[in-house]
């Protein structure tokens, strides 16, 4: 399932018009990694599917996270076997589906004098993790414990005082990105016959005479155009505003709600690169690969506060990060880096690596903030209980909500690497309510193994004017942040420090609409001054 597919703006007005005109078997809202893995899994077994996004695809959570499709390994500590085997074996289906686009990676665990976990006990979780991947675990077993000497042969940058050594075993990273992945999944399911549009609306629901759900109220974001999006079944993969989605339709009795915890990874250039070459590398698609050397791996350590944070390889920059913050339920629109979590960053890494300038990183080394609210599905009566602790001690399963009486299903939490697993689970319950709907013949005789061994992508554009023309780009947003990496590459969002790359932001403007260009660049100023109103603090 290779063959190209109409996902252009063309497409989207055309999606729009059979919005208007169909009932479908299913509706779905949310564009993120949930949302797009369940249209193509129920598109994929005949069933008509139309999904809707108030944003781009991947504008929330899904755009935000790690950039790993891992085993889960930090989960042992909460005892949590299931869902770290669970996450290992859809690593594997990952590595299966999509082979160019996630690979195995290195990763390293330094142990200083102090830290919260021994060095043994670290090890230990190492080998208990490869057991736990079980067949699904595909990868080489590199060397599990290395001495200091050869913890800084692997990375120099580690700080030797009170090194005692390390441990290093073998995960899965994405080598685009978490957007690129979820566009990816969006063109595939769209293969198989689901309909797509982003920036649509969803304000609220009809409902037919015995109170069950036949329609979305939609508004399209750019034009006003309102329609009625009409299905026998709804699915609300909203993501972080799940909960209100819930409320618009009606379902006040659901059984979970959510936790909404706030994390930001700071990009800071790969020292193995001059700042210069890593921002002209940076308006080029397709982007670079993974930098070598020892930004070859993904480094994990224990935190002041024995959380693991991670430095991460990605392109011409070095991810590092994360914090776990509350966040307030009503500022889900409007999620911003403080300067707190900047601080708390850069000390926490400036404690344990010599970044080779004489001095530590300092605020204005930070090329971007990466910041995103993780929703945490759990009880209503366990979410108040669980006010003030860390996301670390949540769980990360994911919750399905029914009400038979509106017929809606919601999605709860979950993560990047589950979230195929979980469409398959959804899928089973969604095609079971609709007794007349008939899976096609080509699901109904195929065998999981046999999918599972099919490459999961559409192919993708690689330069600038088809990536604009072919993938749904809307915005400056949607191509610097999510169609490309130029926004988290290049400081200020794409337009460098002191606006040295603007000609080249006003000409991907033009290619979006050139007849709103200079409208264009002006909204995407606006949104990048807004992410970046951490630095006023350090001014």
């Amino acid at each position: 399932m290779n063959a190209a597919v109409d996902f252009s703006l063309a497409a989207r007005s055309a999606n729009i018009e059979r919005m208007t005109r169909e009932t479908f078997d299913t509706v779905i809202i949310g564009a993120g990694i949930n949302g797009c893995c369940i249209a193509n899994e129920l598109a994929f077994r005949g069933l008509s599917v139309a999904l809707i996004d108030k944003g781009d695809f991947a504008s929330g959570t899904s755009q935000t996270s790690g950039l790993a499709i891992w085993g889960g390994i930090k989960y042992l500590q909460q005892l949590a076997f299931g869902f770290v085997a669970c996450n290992c074996h859809e690593r594997w289906v990952w590595q299966q589906r999509a082979p160019g686009l996630v690979k195995e990676y290195r990763y390293l665990f330094p142990h200083y004098r102090g830290d919260a976990h021994g060095l043994v006990l670290l090890g230990l979780g190492v080998w208990l993790h490869y057991f736990l991947g079980g067949n699904g675990f595909r990868t080489s077993r590199p060397k599990v414990f290395l001495s200091p000497d050869a913890v800084r042969t692997q990375d120099p940058r580690l700080r030797a005082k009170d090194l005692t050594g390390a441990v290093a075993y073998s995960d899965a990273v994405m080598i685009t990105s978490d957007a690129d992945l979820t566009l990816r999944v969006a063109m595939t399911a769209a293969q198989c016959g689901a309909v797509f549009a982003n920036y649509v609306v969803c304000a609220g629901f009809e409902k037919d005479s015995n109170g069950r759900l036949a329609a979305a109220h939609c508004r399209e974001k750019f034009t006003g155009r309102e329609f009625e999006l009409r299905g026998r079944t709804f699915i609300n993969a909203g993501g972080i505003w799940a909960e209100q989605i819930n409320a618009l339709a009606g379902f006040d009795d659901a059984p979970h709600g959510l936790a909404l915890r706030r994390g930001t990874f700071l990009s800071v250039p790969a020292r193995s690169r001059r700042c210069e070459e890593a921002e002209t590398s940076a308006h080029t698609t397709p982007p670079p690969p993974h930098v070598g050397g020892y930004d070859s791996h993904y480094l994990t350590l224990l935190a002041s506060d024995g959380r693991p944070m991670f430095g991460i390889p990605w392109g011409p920059v070095y991810l590092i990060g994360t914090t776990d913050i509350e966040h307030p339920a009503n500022h889900l629109d409007d999620v911003r880096t403080s300067p707190d979590e900047v601080s708390f960053i850069l000390r926490e890494f400036n404690a344990r690596l010599d970044w080779g300038l004489g001095r530590p990183l300092t605020p204005d080394d930070v090329i971007e903030s990466r910041v995103g609210v993780r929703p945490l599905a759990m009880s209503k009566t366990a979410r108040d209980r669980a006010r003030g602790q860390e996301a670390l001690a949540l769980s990360r399963d994911h919750k399905i909500d029914h009400s038979p009486r509106l017929g809606l299903y919601t999605v709860l939490g979950g993560k990047f690497t589950p979230a195929r697993e979980l469409a398959e689970e959804l899928a089973h319950q969604v095609v079971a309510s609709l007794r007349d709907a008939k899976p096609s013949s080509t699901t109904a005789s195929r065998s999981d193994a046999t999918t599972r061994t099919q490459p999961l992508f559409a192919a993708m554009p690689h330069d600038d004017e088809a990536i604009i023309r072919q993938t749904m780009v809307l915005t400056l947003d949607d191509f610097l942040r999510r169609r490309t990496n130029i926004a988290q590459w290049t400081p200020r969002g794409g337009f460098g420090a002191n606006d040295e790359h603007l000609p080249q932001v006003r000409r991907y403007a033009g290619l979006i609409d050139a007849a709103r260009a200079e409208q264009l660049v002006a909204d995407y100023r606006r949104l990048v001054e807004q992410r970046n109103s951490w630095r006023k603090a350090f001014e």
